[in-house]
Protein backbone atom coordinates (compact mmCIF):
# COMPACT_ATOMS: atom_id res chain seq x y z
CA UNK A 1 0.00 0.00 0.00
CA UNK A 2 1.32 3.47 -0.85
CA UNK A 3 2.22 5.83 1.98
CA UNK A 4 -0.57 8.31 2.58
CA UNK A 5 1.55 10.98 4.28
CA UNK A 6 5.05 12.45 4.08
CA UNK A 7 7.94 10.57 5.69
CA UNK A 8 9.89 13.20 7.63
CA UNK A 9 13.51 12.78 8.72
CA UNK A 10 15.72 15.24 10.62
CA UNK A 11 19.46 15.02 9.95
CA UNK A 12 22.29 17.00 11.55
CA UNK A 13 25.65 18.02 10.17
CA UNK A 14 26.17 15.73 7.20
CA UNK A 15 23.45 14.71 4.77
CA UNK A 16 23.58 11.04 5.72
CA UNK A 17 20.93 8.77 7.22
CA UNK A 18 23.25 7.72 10.04
CA UNK A 19 23.23 11.37 11.18
CA UNK A 20 19.47 11.23 11.77
CA UNK A 21 18.27 12.89 14.97
CA UNK A 22 15.94 10.68 16.96
CA UNK A 23 16.27 12.31 20.38
CA UNK A 24 17.31 15.57 22.04
CA UNK A 25 19.81 17.87 20.35
CA UNK A 26 22.01 19.90 22.72
CA UNK A 27 23.28 23.29 21.55
CA UNK A 28 25.59 23.33 24.55
CA UNK A 29 26.41 26.25 26.78
CA UNK A 30 26.07 29.75 25.34
CA UNK A 31 27.06 32.73 27.47
CA UNK A 32 24.96 35.88 27.67
CA UNK A 33 25.69 38.42 24.94
CA UNK A 34 27.15 35.64 22.76
CA UNK A 35 26.08 33.47 19.82
CA UNK A 36 26.26 29.71 19.64
CA UNK A 37 28.07 27.83 16.93
CA UNK A 38 26.13 27.54 13.67
CA UNK A 39 24.53 24.12 13.28
CA UNK A 40 23.42 22.69 9.92
CA UNK A 41 20.31 20.54 9.56
CA UNK A 42 18.58 18.73 6.72
CA UNK A 43 14.82 18.24 6.79
CA UNK A 44 13.90 15.37 4.45
CA UNK A 45 10.73 14.00 2.98
CA UNK A 46 11.08 10.35 1.94
CA UNK A 47 14.82 9.80 2.39
CA UNK A 48 15.73 6.90 0.11
CA UNK A 49 12.07 6.00 -0.34
CA UNK A 50 11.31 3.44 -3.03
CA UNK A 51 7.86 4.86 -3.82
CA UNK A 52 6.43 8.37 -3.94
CA UNK A 53 4.79 9.90 -0.87
CA UNK A 54 2.81 13.17 -0.68
CA UNK A 55 4.79 16.39 -0.89
CA UNK A 56 4.95 18.78 2.06
CA UNK A 57 3.30 22.12 1.29
CA UNK A 58 3.35 25.51 3.04
CA UNK A 59 6.36 24.43 5.10
CA UNK A 60 7.34 26.72 7.99
CA UNK A 61 9.59 26.53 11.04
CA UNK A 62 9.44 28.16 14.48
CA UNK A 63 10.31 27.29 18.08
CA UNK A 64 8.00 26.34 20.91
CA UNK A 65 8.37 25.30 24.54
CA UNK A 66 7.93 21.66 25.48
CA UNK A 67 4.19 22.11 26.03
CA UNK A 68 3.77 23.69 22.60
CA UNK A 69 3.50 27.24 23.92
CA UNK A 70 5.30 30.46 23.10
CA UNK A 71 7.62 30.34 26.12
CA UNK A 72 5.62 32.74 28.29
CA UNK A 73 4.13 30.20 30.73
CA UNK A 74 4.70 31.57 34.29
CA UNK A 75 5.27 28.02 35.55
CA UNK A 76 8.02 27.21 33.04
CA UNK A 77 9.11 30.23 30.99
CA UNK A 78 11.52 29.57 28.12
CA UNK A 79 13.45 32.69 27.23
CA UNK A 80 14.85 31.18 24.02
CA UNK A 81 11.32 30.91 22.64
CA UNK A 82 9.76 33.95 24.30
CA UNK A 83 12.57 36.30 23.28
CA UNK A 84 13.31 34.82 19.84
CA UNK A 85 16.89 33.71 20.50
CA UNK A 86 16.95 31.05 17.78
CA UNK A 87 17.74 32.19 14.26
CA UNK A 88 17.59 30.28 10.97
CA UNK A 89 18.92 30.68 7.43
CA UNK A 90 17.50 28.55 4.64
CA UNK A 91 20.60 27.45 2.74
CA UNK A 92 18.64 25.53 0.10
CA UNK A 93 17.08 28.88 -0.87
CA UNK A 94 20.58 30.45 -1.03
CA UNK A 95 19.73 32.83 1.80
CA UNK A 96 22.59 34.78 3.36
CA UNK A 97 20.88 36.36 6.39
CA UNK A 98 19.54 34.75 9.56
CA UNK A 99 15.94 35.33 10.71
CA UNK A 100 14.83 35.12 14.38
CA UNK A 101 12.05 32.64 15.10
CA UNK A 102 9.95 31.89 18.17
CA UNK A 103 7.25 33.95 19.80
CA UNK A 104 7.70 36.91 17.47
CA UNK A 105 5.75 39.94 18.62
CA UNK A 106 5.06 43.54 17.73
CA UNK A 107 8.21 45.54 17.10
CA UNK A 108 10.44 42.51 16.58
CA UNK A 109 12.45 41.75 13.44
CA UNK A 110 10.07 38.90 12.57
CA UNK A 111 6.67 39.66 14.16
CA UNK A 112 5.13 36.31 13.20
CA UNK A 113 7.99 34.35 14.76
CA UNK A 114 7.63 31.92 11.84
CA UNK A 115 9.96 31.33 8.89
CA UNK A 116 9.00 29.84 5.52
CA UNK A 117 11.13 26.93 4.31
CA UNK A 118 11.79 25.53 0.85
CA UNK A 119 14.41 24.56 -1.70
CA UNK A 120 15.54 25.49 -5.18
CA UNK A 121 16.81 21.94 -5.65
CA UNK A 122 15.45 19.39 -8.10
CA UNK A 123 14.73 15.67 -7.83
CA UNK A 124 15.47 13.33 -10.70
CA UNK A 125 12.88 10.69 -11.56
CA UNK A 126 14.28 7.31 -10.52
CA UNK A 127 13.04 5.70 -13.74
CA UNK A 128 14.78 8.13 -16.09
CA UNK A 129 18.01 6.15 -16.46
CA UNK A 130 16.30 2.80 -17.03
CA UNK A 131 13.53 3.97 -19.37
CA UNK A 132 13.42 2.08 -22.68
CA UNK A 133 13.91 4.03 -25.89
CA UNK A 134 10.81 4.09 -28.10
CA UNK A 135 10.69 1.55 -30.93
CA UNK A 136 7.91 0.79 -33.39
CA UNK A 137 5.26 -1.85 -32.69
CA UNK A 138 6.63 -2.65 -29.23
CA UNK A 139 4.54 -4.40 -26.60
CA UNK A 140 4.20 -1.90 -23.78
CA UNK A 141 3.59 -3.22 -20.29
CA UNK A 142 1.75 -1.44 -17.51
CA UNK A 143 3.99 0.96 -15.50
CA UNK A 144 6.90 0.56 -17.94
CA UNK A 145 8.77 3.78 -18.74
CA UNK A 146 9.52 4.85 -22.30
CA UNK A 147 11.79 7.66 -23.49
CA UNK A 148 11.66 9.43 -26.87
CA UNK A 149 14.35 8.76 -29.44
CA UNK A 150 15.33 12.42 -29.03
CA UNK A 151 15.58 13.52 -25.39
CA UNK A 152 13.06 16.18 -24.38
CA UNK A 153 13.28 16.28 -20.58
CA UNK A 154 10.47 13.77 -20.07
CA UNK A 155 9.90 10.04 -19.76
CA UNK A 156 6.49 8.44 -20.31
CA UNK A 157 4.84 5.95 -17.99
CA UNK A 158 2.62 3.28 -19.52
CA UNK A 159 -0.75 3.70 -17.84
CA UNK A 160 -2.64 1.44 -20.24
CA UNK A 161 -0.83 -1.57 -21.66
CA UNK A 162 -0.93 -2.25 -25.37
CA UNK A 163 1.12 -2.38 -28.55
CA UNK A 164 2.85 0.77 -29.73
CA UNK A 165 2.26 2.22 -33.18
CA UNK A 166 4.54 2.09 -36.20
CA UNK A 167 5.41 5.80 -36.03
CA UNK A 168 6.75 7.68 -33.02
CA UNK A 169 4.00 9.70 -31.34
CA UNK A 170 4.07 13.42 -30.66
CA UNK A 171 5.51 13.67 -27.17
CA UNK A 172 3.64 16.16 -24.99
CA UNK A 173 5.74 18.29 -22.65
CA UNK A 174 3.40 18.89 -19.71
CA UNK A 175 3.37 16.66 -16.64
CA UNK A 176 0.33 14.39 -16.52
CA UNK A 177 -0.76 14.77 -20.13
CA UNK A 178 -1.68 11.63 -22.06
CA UNK A 179 0.17 10.35 -25.12
CA UNK A 180 -1.46 7.69 -27.28
CA UNK A 181 0.93 5.17 -28.85
CA UNK A 182 -0.91 2.53 -30.87
CA UNK A 183 -3.24 0.81 -28.41
CA UNK A 184 -1.17 1.86 -25.40
CA UNK A 185 -1.59 5.00 -23.32
CA UNK A 186 1.37 6.78 -21.75
CA UNK A 187 1.55 9.64 -19.24
CA UNK A 188 4.17 12.40 -19.33
CA UNK A 189 6.57 12.51 -16.37
CA UNK A 190 9.32 15.17 -16.07
CA UNK A 191 12.82 13.80 -15.55
CA UNK A 192 13.72 16.67 -13.21
CA UNK A 193 11.14 18.18 -10.89
CA UNK A 194 11.46 21.40 -8.88
CA UNK A 195 9.13 22.00 -5.93
CA UNK A 196 7.01 25.11 -5.78
CA UNK A 197 7.64 27.78 -3.12
CA UNK A 198 7.54 26.41 0.45
CA UNK A 199 7.30 22.80 -0.74
CA UNK A 200 9.37 19.67 -0.17
CA UNK A 201 8.80 16.90 -2.69
CA UNK A 202 8.13 13.31 -1.64
CA UNK A 203 9.35 11.57 -4.80
CA UNK A 204 10.99 8.16 -4.77
CA UNK A 205 14.77 8.45 -4.84
CA UNK A 206 17.90 6.32 -4.71
CA UNK A 207 19.63 8.09 -1.82
CA UNK A 208 21.75 5.65 0.19
CA UNK A 209 22.37 5.71 3.94
CA UNK A 210 25.84 7.18 3.37
CA UNK A 211 24.33 10.11 1.46
CA UNK A 212 25.23 8.83 -2.00
CA UNK A 213 22.56 9.94 -4.46
CA UNK A 214 21.33 12.90 -2.40
CA UNK A 215 22.49 15.19 -5.21
CA UNK A 216 19.68 13.71 -7.34
CA UNK A 217 17.03 14.30 -4.67
CA UNK A 218 17.56 17.94 -3.74
CA UNK A 219 13.87 18.70 -4.21
CA UNK A 220 13.17 16.28 -1.34
CA UNK A 221 14.97 18.15 1.42
CA UNK A 222 15.57 21.56 2.93
CA UNK A 223 19.00 22.48 4.23
CA UNK A 224 19.07 25.17 6.90
CA UNK A 225 21.56 26.67 9.33
CA UNK A 226 20.63 27.77 12.82
CA UNK A 227 22.19 29.43 15.84
CA UNK A 228 21.21 30.84 19.22
CA UNK A 229 21.85 34.54 19.76
CA UNK A 230 21.69 35.12 23.51
CA UNK A 231 21.15 38.69 24.78
CA UNK A 232 23.09 40.23 27.65
CA UNK A 233 19.88 40.23 29.73
CA UNK A 234 19.48 36.43 29.58
CA UNK A 235 18.97 34.53 32.83
CA UNK A 236 21.17 31.67 33.91
CA UNK A 237 19.78 28.17 33.37
CA UNK A 238 18.72 25.66 30.75
CA UNK A 239 16.30 26.45 27.96
CA UNK A 240 14.41 23.42 26.73
CA UNK A 241 12.27 23.78 23.65
CA UNK A 242 11.41 22.36 20.25
CA UNK A 243 11.83 23.34 16.66
CA UNK A 244 8.37 23.02 15.16
CA UNK A 245 7.94 22.46 11.43
CA UNK A 246 4.40 22.86 10.14
CA UNK A 247 3.13 21.75 6.75
CA UNK A 248 0.08 20.42 4.99
CA UNK A 249 -0.31 17.58 2.51
CA UNK A 250 -2.98 16.08 0.33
Amino acid sequence: MANLEPVVTWIHGENKKDKEITGVFDFGRVDADKSSAIEIFFLWNNYGGLVDVPKMEDVTITTRDLSGGDGTSPLSPVEAVKDNWMQVRIDSLTETAFTPIGRGGQGTVNPSGVKAMGTKGQTKNVNADTATAWTANKTLNLEEYIKPTVENGFVYKVTQAGVGGDTEPTWLLTEGLIVNDGTAVLTAVPIMKTPADNEILGLANNTQNDGTGAENAQGNFVQFSTKAVVPASASTGKNRGNYRVSFRFV
